[in-house]
């Protein structure tokens, strides 16, 4: 019996120590110094195409594995962010990344690069509030979760219908 325990741990010890060196991990970060618009990242998220799209506190970032393009709200500009503070990504079927940010919605369409802040005052109450959370359902439907509460995206009448949870 002794022998067999002996047997089983020095098994387990010896599958325990080549698997740990079987896979290997490679890990470095990324900071300012590498081009990082700003070190509080709080959201990361990867597109169909394998960039890594980092929300920050100063703009979002897309990263390619060795250069950052940085995106952020410019006054002057219509069709830049609505905000640099960076909440939520999420990429819906036709390629476009959704963007919540402190001061609502905005769509980057990833074939064209261009930006579609959702703002302006036909949006409501809906148009300046801080979107924390997004997700694309399997239906390709956007679902907004902000401060103001759950909205479900409609494209066909381009609103977003607010849903009553109670």
């Amino acid at each position: 019996m002794r022998k067999h325990i002996l047997l089983l741990i020095t098994l387990l010890a010896t599958l325990e120590v080549t698997a740990q060196n079987s896979e290997n991990f490679y890990f470095s970060n990324l900071n300012l110094k590498d081009g990082l618009s700003q070190i509080s990242v709080l959201k990361i998220f990867q597109d169909t195409k394998g960039f890594i799209w980092f929300g920050t506190r100063n703009g979002l970032n897309r990263y390619d594995g060795s250069e950052f393009v940085i995106y952020k709200h410019d006054p002057k500009d219509s069709l830049s962010l609505s905000d640099n503070h960076i909440w939520s990504l999420a990429e819906d079927n036709d390629r476009n990344l959704w963007i919540g940010t402190a001061r609502g919605l905005n769509k980057l369409d990833l074939k064209t690069n261009r930006i579609k802040p959702f703002v302006d005052e036909r949006y409501g109450a809906f148009a300046k509030s801080e979107v924390r959370c997004l997700t694309v359902d399997s239906r390709n439907r956007l679902w907004i979760g902000t401060t103001k509460g759950l909205y479900l995206y409609v494209p066909a009448m381009d609103v977003f219908q607010r849903i009553d949870l109670n």
